[in-house]
């Protein structure tokens, strides 16, 4: 179950409890004598159509809730247009090219983050249905771009291993060296193979 199936529910008990409440008090009333001395009436209770409507309330406005779709509040998605897409990737692109100057300062997990993270993990790490160059690709009937994506996904994944290994090289057998150059050819070759399929 997600969250906002939780967030529902727990609305909906909180409402119901409060409607209970509401429906279950009783109204006291009061009425004067002929000698102008008031006296109470016995409670009663409202009108069973009313307590009826109160307890259904709060099941109206959980079906309300939950036919929203997740994330209404927040800003809107990108429209899936082709140039949507293409203005995605050259934000992508963006987050690659300040990752040549975090490689020279053997900042490894910071590149790793972006190399794994939003905009640029879709491109080779979280599978071809989350790939938005699979999706330009069936959009405009361009399977060049296949080939293209193919490419890239291989310069994104040895950079990514290539930095993951500078990170333990002092704890693994072999020359004890971090390997800088590797991964920062691969990223600017990332980055170049971006640009051809934005151009595309």
């Amino acid at each position: 179950m997600n969250c906002h199936y939780h967030v529902v529910v727990l609305m909906l008990l909180l409402c119901t409890a409060r409607a209970w409440t509401s429906a279950r008090a009783p109204i006291h009333s009061t009425h004067s004598t002929s000698s102008g001395t008031p006296t109470s009436r016995t409670p009663t209770s409202p009108p069973s159509q009313s307590r009826r409507d109160l307890l259904l309330s709060p099941f109206a406005a959980a079906i309300t809730l939950s036919s929203l779709p997740l994330g209404a509040a927040a800003a809107p998605a990108a429209d899936g247009s082709s140039a949507s897409i293409i203005a995605g990737l050259k934000a992508s692109r963006e987050l690659l090219v300040p990752l040549p100057a975090l490689l020279s300062e053997q900042k490894w997990d910071a590149v790793r983050t972006v190399l794994k993270g939003p905009g640029v993990g879709e491109l080779w790490n979280l599978g071809a249905g989350k790939n938005p160059i699979n999706a330009l690709a069936k959009m405009t009937d361009d399977m060049g771009l296949l080939e293209l994506s193919d490419e890239l996904q291989v310069s994104l994944q040895m950079s990514d291993q290539l930095t993951y290994d500078n990170a333990f090289v002092y704890f693994q057998p072999g020359s004890g060296k971090v390997d800088i150059k590797g991964p920062t050819n691969l990223i600017n070759k990332a980055v170049e193979q971006l640009d051809e399929i934005i151009k595309q």
